[in-house]
């Protein structure tokens, strides 16, 4: 099991130019907005104790499930047992062509975030999904072994294959 001390910090700096509707004058306002995420380690309120990385590529049209708890490896390959995810992130490679999209597994879905009767979140080429729920008192998303661990990510679409690497943070409690 890996011990991990993480930062993941959201920056969002700069400013927006316009024109007031109502006087006509030039506004230039600034943003500054920066939310940190901080996981030691740990099992409670705001650490993580487990890991699962992974890069591949899914195959035009295809699917991957990904087992959250008792099939998927982590990066020293010992078995991943998560059971509270606190972020998930999917990067999609900037050589595709198609969406890399992320779902709860047709069978013994992880639902975690997602919501309704067909969730899915379609991430283009170079871009990411983020989403956490770690901070603070948040123990996370439950994971519940074998019918409730199935994350799915699918290629939107026909012709080429995919790539994309996700990482799911979480603990083993």
């Amino acid at each position: 099991m890996s011990s991990p001390n993480l930062n993941l910090t959201l920056a969002l700096v700069g400013s927006v130019a316009g024109t007031s509707p109502i006087t006509g004058t030039s506004l230039n306002e600034a943003v500054n907005v920066q939310q940190l995420l901080q996981l030691l380690a740990g099992t409670g309120a705001g650490q993580a104790d487990t890991i699962l990385q992974q890069t591949g590529s899914i195959a035009a049209s295809g699917t991957l499930a990904v087992d959250l708890n008792g099939a998927a490896t982590d990066v020293f390959g010992a078995t991943v047992n998560l059971l509270h995810v606190k972020a998930i992130i999917l990067l999609a490679s900037s050589a595709n062509t198609n969406d890399v999209q992320i779902s709860p597994g047709a069978s013994n879905a992880f639902t975690g975030p997602f919501s309704g009767t067909t969730p899915a979140v379609a991430v283009s080429p170079g871009e990411m999904f983020l989403i956490t729920k770690g901070s603070g008192s948040q123990v996370g998303w439950p994971v519940v072994a074998a019918t409730g661990d199935i994350l799915k990510l699918a290629n939107s679409g026909a012709g080429t294959a995919v790539g994309y690497t996700l990482i799911v943070i979480g603990t083993s409690t």
